[in-house]
C-alpha cells in the first residue's frame, strides 16, 4: 500500500507530473506595480488577501474596459427590426466591485456594492420603459439577468433604439449577442500517434494520473461545472458523480443532451439522414473526461482524471452543439452563483478578441475563485487563431497535443509482395488478434466505392485514401460485408496514414499501409494473386508529445496575451457519449456508449480534471495557483 502524501506534497508530486507530461506553461501576463493604499484599513485588509497576481489582474483589467456599441456589421442602426444584444452596466458585480474598490484605496462593503449593482438594474429598465411609450415605438424583451460574474442584461430590442439605450447612465456597452459553437471534435485531422486503449487508459498513464488515484487523490469535494451541450447523466460512467446543474437552452432544470427524442419532436429536421447533425454527445464527452468512473459493465468504461469531483452541468449549447452569448454568459453566472470550483467551456466563436462580453464574465469570475478553464480552438496552426472566449486574461487556455500511446502493428504478404500495416479502425469487440495467421481473399476497390459486381463478403478490401473521408470508406466496406480492410496512403512521401478512428458500430479491421506498399499490392493483384496473409501481430509505442497540427494558436489581439497556456491530451481521447450515439434504437443500452474524438475540447477537460486534484490537495488554492502549475 502506499504511503498517503502531504497536501503540499501532492500539489509538488502534481506539477512535477504535468510538466513532464505533454502539458506546456506560458506566461502569467503583463506585470505591472502596484502600490498598496494607506487610507483605509478596509481596502488593506482586502489587499492583504490578495496575491500580487490578482492585483495585477484587477489592474489590467480596469484598464482594458471599454464602452460604446460592439454591434455586428450587418445590423443597421436604422432598422426596427429585433435584434439580440448583451449591455454590460457601468457598476461591476458585487465581488468585483469590492476589490476594484480596495485597489483604488477605497472603502466598499459588500452589501454597498450589491446594492450599486442592483441600481444600474433598476435604473436601466427604467430608461428603457422611457423609451418604449406607445406601440409605434416598437417592442422589448429582457431575456435575461445578470448580476454575479456579469452585471448586465440579455435585450431584444429594435435595433434603432441601441444608440439611445447606449445614452442611459446605466450603460457601459452593448454587444451583439453571437453564436457560439462547442469546438466540434477534428474529422479526418492528421494525428502523430493512435491507441487501442481504452477509456484514456495511456492517458492516465502518461500524466500519472493512475498513480495520484492510489493515494487518494481523486477530486473529491471539488465542485466542477461543464458549460457545454449537456449530458447523459444517466451513463453508467457519469451517473454517481453528476450532481444537478441547470438547462439554459429550454430552460429548466435538466441539462440532457438534445436526443434522438427531441430530433422527432422537432420533426425530424434534415429529413432520415438529418440526426447526426442535430442531436448531441459532446458535454457528454467532456464530462466523462473529467469525471468518468469506469464503472460500466463495459471494456471500454472510462475512468476520468477527476472521478469523484461533483459534476454540475449547464447545457448552454442546443441542438447540433450552437448556442448564444446569452446562454454562456449565464452558464458562467449560475457557475458562480452555485459554487463551483472549476468550471469547463469546451466551446468558442470564431473571432478572437479578449474584451466582449463573454471574456468579461470569464475574467470576472475567475477573479470571484473560479478557474475557468476554456478550449484554444481548432483553427489551426496560425498566429491569431485563438478563438473567443479563449482569449479571455484570466481564463486557462488550452491547446492540443497527443501522447505516447500503444498502437497495433502487423506484416501481411501477397505472394512474394510483403507489406507493414498499422491498426486505424476497428469495431467494438473486434479481437484484432484473430486475424494473425489468416489467409483471406482481397478485392480492390479504388478509392472504396468500386463495389460494383464485385463480391467482397468475408474478404479483405484494397483501398486508396483519398476523395471521401476515411470513416466512410470503413463503414461502407462493412455494409458491403468486408472482413477488412487495407488502405494505402496517397501521398507517396508520409508513410503511414497518419489519422487513427479509432472503434465504431459502423467499423471493420482497418489497416493502414504506405502509398509504396499499396501500390505493389494493388499490382500484384492485377497479375492474379488475390490471397493476402496477416502476421507478426506485434504492439508498438509512438512517440507522442507533440502539439496536434489543429490546434489553436495565440496570442490574443488587442492585449497580445500569450495563449494557450497550457496543452493537454486532446487527439484521438476515448470517453463517453450518450445510448443513443451508437445504439439509437435501444439508448439504455451503454456497452458501447464510447467514441473516439479529437479537439482542443478534449484537452480542455484533462486540465480542468487537474486542476480539481489541485483543489482537492489544498482547497485554499486560488485560480491564478492553479494556472501557475
Amino acid at each position: 500500500m502506499s504511503k498517503r502524501m502531504g497536501n503540499s506534497k501532492l500539489v509538488k508530486s502534481l506539477s512535477v507530473a504535468v510538466l513532464s507530461s505533454s502539458f506546456v506553461l506560458g506566461s502569467l501576463g503583463h506585470v505591472s506595480n502596484v502600490t498598496k493604499a494607506e487610507n483605509s484599513s478596509t481596502a488593506e485588509s482586502i489587499l492583504a488577501k490578495l496575491t500580487s497576481q490578482q492585483r495585477q489582474a484587477l489592474q489590467k483589467l480596469s484598464t482594458t474596459d471599454q464602452s460604446g456599441l460592439f454591434i455586428d456589421s450587418d445590423v443597421s442602426l436604422d432598422s426596427v427590426e429585433p435584434v439580440s444584444v448583451i449591455v454590460s452596466f457601468k457598476k461591476k458585480p458585487q465581488k468585483i466591485a469590492v476589490l476594484e474598490a480596495a485597489l483604488k484605496g477605497q472603502t466598499l462593503s459588500d452589501d454597498k456594492a450589491k446594492e450599486n449593482a442592483d441600481e444600474d438594474h433598476v435604473t436601466f429598465k427604467s430608461d428603457l420603459r422611457s423609451l418604449f411609450k406607445t406601440k409605434s415605438d416598437g417592442a422589448y424583451k429582457i431575456k435575461r439577468e445578470y448580476k454575479h460574474a456579469f452585471n448586465g442584461v440579455a435585450l431584444e430590442v429594435p435595433a434603432n433604439k441601441l444608440t439611445e439605450l447606449l445614452k442611459s447612465t446605466a450603460v457601459q456597452a452593448i454587444y451583439s449577442d453571437a453564436t457560439v459553437k462547442s469546438e466540434l471534435p477534428v474529422e479526418g485531422k492528421e494525428a502523430t500517434s493512435t491507441s487501442t486503449g481504452k477509456g484514456m487508459a495511456d492517458e492516465r498513464t502518461y500524466l500519472k494520473i493512475d498513480k495520484l488515484h492510489q493515494e487518494g487523490y481523486t477530486g473529491k469535494g471539488v465542485k466542477v461545472a461543464v458549460l457545454d451541450t449537456g449530458v447523459d447523466y444517466n451513463h453508467p460512467d457519469i451517473k454517481a458523480a453528476f450532481k444537478g446543474g441547470y438547462d439554459f437552452v429550454d430552460n429548466d432544470k435538466d441539462p440532457m443532451e438534445t436526443t434522438m427524442d427531441d430530433w422527432v419532436k422537432a420533426g425530424k429536421p434534415g429529413g432520415t439522414t438529418g440526426a447526426a447533425s442535430y442531436v448531441t454527445e459532446h458535454g457528454t464527452h467532456v464530462s466523462g473526461t473529467i469525471v468518468g468512473q469506469g464503472k460500466n459493465e463495459s471494456e471500454y468504461a472510462t475512468t476520468g482524471i477527476a472521478p469523484d469531483a461533483d459534476l454540475y452541468v449547464y447545457r448552454v449549447l442546443g441542438p447540433g452543439g450552437s448556442g448564444s452569448t446569452e446562454n454562456i454568459i449565464a452558464g458562467i453566472d449560475q457557475a458562480v452563483a452555485d459554487g463551483m470550483d472549476v468550471m469547463n467551456l469546451s466551446l468558442g466563436a470564431n473571432y478572437n478578441d479578449p474584451l466582449l462580453a463573454e471574456s468579461i464574465a470569464i475574467n470576472n469570475a475567475v477573479l470571484n475563485g473560479v478557474t475557468a478553464v476554456v478550449a484554444a480552438g481548432n483553427a489551426g496552426n496560425k498566429m491569431y487563431t485563438l478563438g473567443s472566449p479563449g482569449t479571455a486574461a484570466l481564463a486557462l487556455t488550452v491547446g492540443a497535443s497527443d501522447v505516447p500511446i500503444t498502437t497495433m502493428s502487423a506484416k501481411g504478404s501477397m505472394d512474394n509482395v510483403s507489406a507493414n500495416l498499422q491498426l486505424m479502425a476497428s469495431g467494438y469487440g473486434d479481437d484484432i488478434t484473430k486475424l494473425k495467421g489468416q489467409t483471406l481473399p482481397v478485392v480492390d476497390v479504388n478509392l472504396g466505392e468500386n463495389y460494383t459486381g464485385k463480391d467482397v463478403k468475408g474478404k479483405i478490401v484494397l483501398m486508396s485514401r483519398g476523395t471521401y473521408t476515411l470513416d466512410s470508406k470503413v463503414a461502407v466496406a462493412k455494409s458491403q460485408g468486408a472482413a477488412a480492410v487495407l488502405m494505402y496512403n496517397d501521398n507517396p512521401t508520409e508513410g503511414f496514414i497518419p489519422s487513427y478512428l479509432g472503434e465504431g458500430v459502423n467499423f471493420i479491421p482497418t489497416f493502414s499501409l504506405s502509398n509504396a506498399e499499396g501500390l505493389a499490392l494493388k499490382q500484384q493483384l492485377q497479375t492474379g494473386s488475390a490471397n493476402f496473409t496477416i502476421s507478426d501481430m506485434s504492439e508498438v509505442k509512438t512517440q507522442g508529445d507533440t502539439l496536434a497540427d489543429f490546434s489553436s494558436r495565440g496570442p490574443a489581439r488587442l492585449t497580445y496575451d500569450i495563449k494557450p497556456e497550457i496543452t493537454a491530451p486532446g487527439v484521438s481521447v476515448l470517453s463517453t457519449v450518450p445510448g443513443f450515439i451508437n445504439n439509437p434504437d435501444n439508448p439504455t443500452d451503454y456497452k458501447n456508449a464510447y467514441q473516439r474524438m479529437s479537439g482542443t475540447s478534449m484537452a480542455t477537460p484533462f486540465t480542468t480534471g487537474v486542476a480539481a486534484l489541485l483543489k482537492q490537495a489544498n482547497h485554499s488554492l486560488q485560480p491564478e495557483d492553479i494556472k501557475r502549475f
